[in-house]
């Protein structure tokens, strides 16, 4: 007899047992008298046999026993099928439409006894003369029930037979008709043992465990495990978690409508699905499944395959899902326009050498490296990245600007020269491990790195660069950034300066009567000069670099900085006329006129921040609702006025 070993992670499935017999068949009672009531599901019959069981003759205990039998499903009735009947002339069995009880009375001496229910016909009665063929027999009540009543005298073989819940008009099941077809079927690698006892230097017995959730609470699953039949009740709130002890290269099948399945780590070989209409998630990670049918999973959402043996994977079939994991399995190919709902994908290590994601705009999670792509996937469509991970895909550039969103990159083990981060403001996971970036990419990084909060826990890794022990630390100082090496500030010669943008005005810079262009490096040591060009009705007050002020508008330049200038109004306006401007206020409302016809202008507020946009109209007059108390600045072409209200 096999063990079973139940695991308290979650919840433990309750067992169905009924009185001494195997769960998942039902038996006659060996007890005389009272009544034993079964439901029977449509799809889900049961192996019914007398109160010896498949193995066992029946008992020779002279007793009158009932068995009641319902229809689990409306608008259905039970049909019992027998396959074989091996009686003594004395036995006798049976069979009432609807429910019905034993006769308890008196005998002669006054003693109560049971027999058969009193003043009730019969819809089949089995004795030994006509038990040696297939008997079929249906409920004729309204309500599709059947009883059961057998009078047991001798110890012959009894009865083999099935009961059915059979819908109202469909065709009856008979001898031939074929069991119910699995939902889940695998086998046991047959080559697989269990892990080895180092003290008993043998090995421990091979256990499978499975991790289920129902779609209904008190819902049966039974699981056949070559052979041996138990039921387990799982609840529809919370998976439930079954450990049994299996035999190497057996096949076990499991029955039950189910919204979670999960069978990670189990030396399968082979996985069949049946119809499961409500499955929402499948795991079979991590065995050594070589095919797979997705194609009876309407529902399916998360399905996880990763670590296996699949040669070819077809989610074309699965509209709804949102999560696939497939990665190390040597598909070469991977189709996913069918999946517009998808949200996660893991292809890590399956030989793809192309991956069409435009189908895919919803996508989230990319986990897609050690493939053997010839180029970065096409990836716009795919603006809604939080991570993406293309580690060693033989990558020498990406542009990650498109995806405002990311939060984590992992391009470790490529052979990326620089990367602009700039427009990356939510990242805080960066994976450059083992590329080609030297010290002067690696400080463009650092300085471009978005401020963090000590609670994100920001880091960035650089281990395995050129420039991995000679960047400028310095760099990431109060930024909240963990890098896993050092620099000594060494290996780079040169500086970048990042230009503040000002719509009050504009910068310049020049070294030795050169322009210098923001973000080219400039030689370490160097004198930098900055003209700072006011528009026009402002005047400058200062230039600063990192938020301290340069004096005479002229530094060395020693570190990355960014630079500023600061502006001020300089004609006074307010409310008056400049040019053939003016403004008045009306109904709540400011008008502005004498601006050029249907022309673009914009409107900042006192920090230079540009805050809207609008068109004159024909007249060359623009309406103006200020939302706030405050000043702004209107402005169009190199003319501006500066309005309060």
């Amino acid at each position: 007899m096999r063990k079973l070993y139940f695991t308290l992670t979650l919840f433990v499935l309750s067992i169905v047992t009924s009185y001494a017999q195997s769960a998942g068949m039902i038996w006659q009672p060996s007890q005389d008298g009272p009544y034993y009531d079964y439901e029977i599901e449509q799809g889900k019959p049961k192996e019914f046999y007398d109160a010896g069981g498949p193995k066992g003759n029946m008992l020779e205990n002279y007793m009158y026993t009932l068995c009641r039998l319902k229809p689990r499903n409306s608008d259905s009735h039970i049909t019992i099928v027998f396959e074989k009947v091996e009686f003594d002339k004395i036995d006798e069995l049976r069979i009432y439409d609807g429910l019905v009880t034993l006769f308890n009375g008196p005998d002669e001496d006054g003693e109560y006894h049971y027999s058969w229910p009193k003043d009730i016909q019969p819809n089949t009665t089995i004795k030994a003369e006509n038990a040696g063929k297939p008997i079929v027999v249906s409920s004729k009540a309204p309500n599709g029930e059947l009883s059961v009543a057998f009078y047991c005298n001798s110890n012959m073989p009894g009865w083999k037979a099935m009961i059915y819940c059979v819908k109202n008009g469909d065709k009856e099941p008979t001898v031939e008709t074929p069991e119910a077809t699995p939902n889940f079927t695998f086998q046991i690698d047959p080559t697989a043992k269990g892990k080895y006892d180092e003290e008993e230097e043998e090995y421990l017995p091979l256990n499978l465990t499975l991790n289920m959730q129902g779609v209904k609470d008190g819902q049966s699953v039974e699981i056949d495990n070559n052979g041996e039949k138990q039921v387990y009740n799982v609840r529809k709130d919370m998976v439930g978690s079954v450990t049994l002890e299996v035999e190497a290269g057996k096949v076990i099948k499991v029955y039950g409508d189910l919204s979670i399945f999960r069978a990670q780590s189990n030396n399968l070989v082979s996985f069949t699905l049946g119809k499961n209409d409500n499955l929402k998630v499948l795991d079979v990670t991590m065995n050594k499944i070589t095919s797979l049918n997705l194609t009876n999973l309407p529902k399916l959402k998360e399905l996880w395959v990763s670590g296996n043996k699949l040669t070819a994977i077809d989610l074309s079939n699965l509209g709804n899902l949102e999560e696939f994991y497939g990665s190390y399995n040597k598909v070469g190919q991977l189709r996913t326009n069918m999946n517009p709902k998808l949200d996660v994908l893991s292809v890590e290590g399956m030989d793809l050498t192309e991956l069409d994601l435009t189908k895919n705009p919803n996508l989230l999670i990319l986990r897609a490296g050690h493939n053997k792509f010839e180029g970065l996937p096409n990836l716009s469509a795919n603006t809604k990245l939080q991570t993406l991970d293309m580690e060693n895909s033989n990558l020498s550039n990406i542009d990650i600007a498109p995806f405002l969103d990311l939060k984590k990159l992992d391009l470790s083990g490529n052979k990326i020269t620089s990367i602009d981060i700039s427009k990356n403001k939510n990242i805080r996971s960066i994976d450059l491990d083992q590329n080609q970036l030297d010290a002067c990419a690696i400080n463009d990084i650092l300085f471009t790195l978005p401020q963090a909060e000590k609670a994100e826990e920001a880091n960035i890794r650089l281990y395995g660069n050129t420039g991995s022990t000679t960047f400028d630390p310095s760099l990431i100082t109060n930024k909240n950034w963990a890098t896993n090496v050092t620099g000594d500030n060494t290996g780079c010669n040169t500086v970048r300066l990042r230009f503040e943008e000002n719509a009050n005005g504009t910068l310049r810079t020049t070294v030795e009567g050169n322009t210098i262009a923001e973000w080219t490096p400039i030689q370490k040591g160097k004198e930098v000069k900055v003209e700072a060009t006011p528009m026009k009705g402002y005047k400058l007050v200062k230039t600063m670099l990192n938020g301290e002020e340069i004096a005479n508008s002229t530094f060395k330049a020693n570190q990355y900085g960014l630079l500023a200038a600061l502006y001020t109004v300089d004609n006074g306006i307010s409310n008056v006329e400049i040019g053939s401007m003016q403004a008045v206020k009306h109904n709540g409302k400011i008008i502005i006129q004498g601006l050029q016809a249907e022309q673009l202008y914009r409107i900042y507020n006192t920090a230079g921040v540009l805050i809207a946009t609008g068109t004159t109209d024909a007249d060359g007059e623009a309406t103006i609702e200020m939302q706030t108390k405050g000043i702004i600045i209107v402005r169009q072409g190199d003319v501006a006025i500066k309005l309060w209200n």
